[in-house]
């Protein structure tokens, strides 16, 4: 080709030709551009190196519906999906200091993030007023395509906090099939709130039931509990974190016990690469013995952690009991190590034992999962709730909630349209005379 070339700038005469011949050829191959270039008529313009970090995360982050003066804390997940090291320059609000979001572990600014791996920090929503919350997150990079990526953040804050606690299929072999469940409505305390006029609405795959409407009523004391305690004590967790954890849990032995049925028991779950649980203990005459089992040091092999198979474990634990209301807790970080057991399988035993699990995830910059944590809480009808153990108050409160969710609630049966046992999307309201609660879940309907 240069051979070509070459004789064709011979016979050009004047040197006039032969420049804008030679100009020619340096502009052809517009298409193509050269290495480091974006293509498009051989422009010049950057394009990301074949080796640069590129930054993934999500869109937006959803804080839900949150009590006025409490709290909703969601995980933010960053990842380098590029082949050189990504590096976080900062994360900051647009709204900074007044805004109702903050930060509230930064695991990512400053960090550089290897390919493929990840970095989690946490966003947490404080309401003060009874109105929707929105802000913008800014994350910066040495992401050479997206400098800075923005995700939304958004939630609500209500005067009443609305949670479900137990969802109800025995009506799934009548005509017309029913779905029902438990709900308690509690203040910004955490306190069962004074309710005067509550009109309940509830939403099913987005249609509203209104013909007939939802039928509540009042339940105004806690039936008899069996309740197994099941407790993570791998070796991701530190002493520390295990201390914090046994501390806040013997208070819920009190709190427990300050509302005490005659046959009301707990039982206490150890676990970590094999579980370990108690025999049940009544609470009318055992505190003292439960807080000891709840001191005595886990001896056993602590280097793995099988969440799922344990929690198995607890519901059929759980299940062998006779008192009329039977649940689970677990605490978590929600790093699973796959035994016998998957998620799936652990979700669909407690649904067909009848047994609600309630989770409490402890968040780790590095190793939480608390999606995971909150599927099994809200498939199996429990509530899912996430702490930290730099807050020192924030598991007792869980707790509290935890106590008053069995000890005050309203039970709601409606119609359902669900078969074949696929998940329903309900979405749930409460307006008592302009003070507004709700919550949403996903729970597994009729067969």
């Amino acid at each position: 080709m240069f051979k070509r070339i070459k004789k064709a700038v011979r016979r050009l005469r004047s040197p006039y030709i032969i420049g804008l011949f030679i100009l020619a050829l340096y502009g052809c191959g517009g298409g193509g551009g050269s290495a480091g270039t974006s293509g498009g008529g051989g422009g010049s313009t950057p394009s990301p190196s074949t080796t640069s970090p590129v930054i993934s995360t999500q869109k937006s982050v959803d804080l839900g519906a949150v009590v006025v003066n409490g709290s909703s804390t969601q995980l933010l997940t960053i990842t380098n999906t590029g082949s050189a090291n990504l590096t976080i320059v900062a994360l900051a609000l647009e709204k900074g200091g007044s805004s109702p979001f903050k930060i509230a572990t930064d695991a990512c600014s400053g960090k550089s993030i290897a390919p493929s791996a990840t970095c989690m920090s946490s966003i947490q929503l404080v309401p003060q007023n009874q109105q929707v919350y929105t802000d913008n997150l800014t994350i910066t990079s040495n992401d050479p395509a997206n400098k800075t990526v923005t995700v939304g953040l958004s939630g609500k804050g209500t005067a009443l906090d609305l949670k479900a606690s137990e969802i109800i299929r025995d009506g799934c072999s009548a005509t017309p099939k029913t779905l029902g469940f438990l709900v308690t409505v509690a203040d910004s305390t955490g306190q069962p709130a004074t309710v005067t006029s509550p009109v309940f609405t509830v939403t099913e795959n987005g249609i509203p039931i209104t013909n007939p409407a939802p039928v509540v009523t009042s339940v105004v004391t806690r039936a008899p509990l069996s309740v197994t305690l099941a407790m993570d004590y791998s070796g991701s967790l530190s002493l520390a974190e295990q201390q914090w954890m046994q501390d806040n849990t013997k208070g819920f032995i009190d709190s427990l016990a300050a509302t005490v049925q005659t046959t009301d028991e707990v039982s206490i779950m150890k676990f970590a690469t094999d579980s370990h649980a108690t025999s049940f203990y009544p609470l009318a005459s055992s505190v003292q013995a439960l807080k000891n089992a709840i001191d005595a040091p886990y001896t056993y092999d602590p280097s793995t952690s099988s969440i799922w198979d344990s929690t198995y474990t607890a519901v059929d634990n759980t299940a062998a009991r006779t008192n009329d209301q039977r649940i689970v807790i677990l605490l978590s970080d929600g790093e699973d190590i796959p035994r016998t057991h998957t998620l799936t399988d652990l979700i669909n035993h407690a649904i067909a034992q009848k047994i609600p699990i309630f989770t409490v995830t402890i968040l780790h910059p590095n190793h939480s999962y608390p999606a995971l944590m909150q599927q099994l809480a809200l498939q199996t009808g429990g509530q899912s709730f996430s702490t930290s153990t730099s807050d020192a108050a924030d598991l007792q409160g869980i707790y509290s909630k935890i106590s008053n969710i069995l000890t005050s609630q309203f039970k709601i049966v409606y119609n359902t349209t669900s078969t074949g046992g696929a998940p329903v999307a309900l979405d749930v309201k409460i307006d008592d005379n302009g003070s507004y609660g709700e919550f949403t879940t996903t729970a597994i309907g009729c067969k």
